[in-house]
This record gives C-alpha cells, structure tokens and sequence, in this order.
C-alpha cells in the first residue's frame, strides 16, 4: 500500500552536526591571538562552512525525496488511468461485441420476418385466387340454373300460349255455330283456363271492338299495311298475353273497313261472320315477335 507523504529525514544528527562545527569555529576563535592568522581563518571558514552544509543537507535531502514521490505519485496514478482506460477499452469491445450479436440477431428475426411475410403473401394470394376459382364456379353454376330457368319458363310459356290459342279458336269456333249452349261452355271453359295461368303471372290480353289501334299492344296480320291515326278495332282474331305485367306478345287485330279504307285479298267464300282464326296463329306467327322472359 502506498504512502500519502513522503518520508521526512531524521534532522537531530545535522543540526547537531552545524552546532558542532559552529562551536568549533567559535571556540578557534576565542582561543586565537588578535589578529587572527591565516591558517586559523581558514579553519573558522571551514567549519562555518561544514556547519551550514549540515544544516542545510536535510531540507534538500527532503526536497528531493518529495519531488520523487511526487513523480512516483503521478506515474501511479498515470498507470491507474491506464488501467481505467484499459478497462473502458475492454467495456467498449465487449459493448462491440454484444451489438454486433444484436445486429445478427435482428438481421436473422428480419430475414425470419420478410420469409414470413412472403409465405403470408403467398398463401394470401393462394386463398384469393381458390375464393375466385370458386367464386367463377360458383357463378357460372348459378349462370347456368338461371338459363336453364329461363329456357325452361320461355318454353312453358310457348306452350301456355299455345293451348290458350286453341282455347281462343275453339270458342271463336263456338261463337260462329250460334248455339247459345254450346257458346256458354266453351266461354266458361275458356274463362277457367285463362283463370288457371292468371295466378301463375300469364294474362291474355283481347281488343274490344271499337276500341282505338294502339300500335305497342296491337298488331295486324299484314305488317307492311298504312294505319290511319285513330284507326278503330273490328275484331281480335288472336289475344295478345303479358307474363307478370310485361307484354310478351301483343293482340292479333282487324281493323273495321272504315279505318282501313278497303280491304283487298277476301275470298269469295268467306263467312259473313269473319275469318276463322287458326289455333296455332297466335303461337306460329306472333309467339317469336317478342321475348316471352
């Protein structure tokens, strides 16, 4: 262990010393004849002169050690600084160290992250894309029911309107033999199949007599035939029908021979009660004018 302070010299002996050569140059000179000789001051100086080395020697002595101590003092505590430093410098590389591990570490919890990421990304786009294979599927599944529907509701009503067309002929037919029984059956048989498709959506639609040509629900047989503005209906010689209140087909008319000047083309051996309507004239010739669904 190192001491604080430097060691102090013993300074009893010197200035016991300095008093004894002080006394002996007084004691030369006491005892020495006046005037003094040459060899008797030398001595006197001598001994003064050894006197005040003694004294003089342990304050220079101490002087010296103290300025050793002092040196020795700083060389201590420059290597203890170094040691500090040495110390400092083995925290440093140690902190080095331990970042350098950290920066692995977080480089390898990126690279885990980013791989993660992708396989996320992958599997996202796997997901989406099986969701829209079955999706489409699904789609063109429903696609094609709905079609299959469609076609299936336009041929049912194709044949509802055929049966209606024969419906209409035969009472038409009915109405041309003038037998009053016979017209009321084939009336109400009539009236009870429309009856039967009016629930399901299917009404057929007739013209009155007298009733003004309307050209979006009326049609003539001759299409190319000129109709005069507020022509009049003669006769419904086909009905029209709408499904859930959209015209499919509209209403097969004659109109009266006032409206439509003269008619050319009659045969000879027409019945005065107008032409017969065929039963499949309405569903042959109009069932294909307009879209059934």
């Amino acid at each position: 262990m190192s001491q604080k302070t430097a060691p102090r010299i013993n300074k009893l002996p010197f200035l016991v010393t300095d008093l004894v050569f002080i006394g002996v140059a007084l004691a030369i000179i006491y005892r020495s004849q006046t005037p003094i000789g040459g060899s008797q001051m030398l001595a006197v100086i001598a001994c003064v002169a050894l006197g005040a080395w003694a004294c003089v020697t342990p304050f220079l002595r101490d002087h010296e050690v103290g300025a050793k101590f002092a040196e020795s003092n700083g060389l201590a505590e420059t290597v203890a600084q170094i040691g500090q430093l040495k110390l400092v410098a083995a925290q440093i590389q140690g902190a080095t160290a331990q970042w350098q591990t950290f920066q692995e570490n977080a480089g390898k919890a990126s690279e885990a992250m980013k791989q993660m990421s992708s396989q996320l990304a992958a599997d996202a786009a796997n997901f989406a894309e099986s969701l829209q294979k079955s999706s489409d599927a699904e789609k063109a599944a429903l696609r094609l029911e709905v079609e299959k529907r469609k076609r299936a509701e336009a041929d049912w009503l194709k044949v509802q309107v055929a049966l209606l067309d024969h419906v209409f002929a035969l009472h038409q037919a009915g109405l041309r033999s003038g037998q009053p029984n016979v017209i009321q059956q084939l009336g109400a048989f009539q009236a009870a199949c429309r009856d039967v498709v009016r629930r399901l959506g299917l009404v057929a639609v007739e013209a009155p007599s007298g009733t003004t040509f309307n050209p979006a629900i009326h049609r003539l047989p001759d299409e190319n035939q000129q109709v005069p503005a507020g022509a009049s209906i003669a006769a419904t010689l086909a009905p029209g029908f709408s499904f859930q209140g959209q015209l499919v087909r509209p209403v097969l008319v004659e109109l009266t021979e006032s409206s439509s000047g003269t008619f050319e083309g009659k045969a000879a051996d027409e019945s005065p009660d107008g032409p017969v309507p065929d039963a499949g004239a309405g569903s042959d010739d109009f069932g294909d004018e307009r879209p059934l669904v």
